[in-house]
């Protein structure tokens, strides 16, 4: 996660109007602040535009994050394609069908791709006001960092 990674690893590996996502951790309203915001700051040092968004993981007993990153290319094709890289809930739907069917998918349509975009006014104020930066010489504890293994 750190701004090394995505710089040197990440970006060069995406074709120029590539589009990235990783998953960046708890982001409940009481937990977000553990990575979820700093991993989110360092990836807006990196890429044209992030989008933060969450969903609930029963598995995880928590809301969970993810970041969507937008190169340059892939942020000035959306705009010349009406401006908003998410494209309109209408757009993604006709896009889900043409991909997966008519049916689509059981879980995913446009208003659910907004709809977990639309964060929380404690995370987004927490996602405004975060100012740390992921780096190799300034990591951030995540859980299980550290563990050595036997093997």
């Amino acid at each position: 996660y750190t701004q090394e990674f995505y710089k040197n690893v990440v970006k060069r590996k995406l074709k120029p109007d590539g589009i990235f996502v990783t998953q960046s951790g708890p982001c409940g309203h009481l937990s977000h602040t553990e990575v979820y915001t700093t991993i989110h700051n360092t990836l807006r040092t990196v890429f044209a535009k992030v989008v933060p968004y969450a969903a609930h993981v029963p598995s995880f007993a928590d809301t969970w994050g993810w970041q969507l990153c937008f190169t340059e290319g892939a942020l000035a094709a959306a705009k010349a394609n009406g401006g908003d890289p998410l494209l309109t809930q209408d757009k993604l739907d006709a896009l889900i069908a043409e991909r997966f069917g008519p049916d689509g998918l059981s879980f995913l349509d446009g208003r659910t791709i907004h709809g977990v975009a639309s964060l929380n006014k404690g995370v987004r104020k927490s996602l405004e006001n975060e100012t740390a930066i992921y780096t190799v010489d300034n990591p951030v504890f995540i859980h299980g960092s550290g563990i050595k293994t036997l093997v």
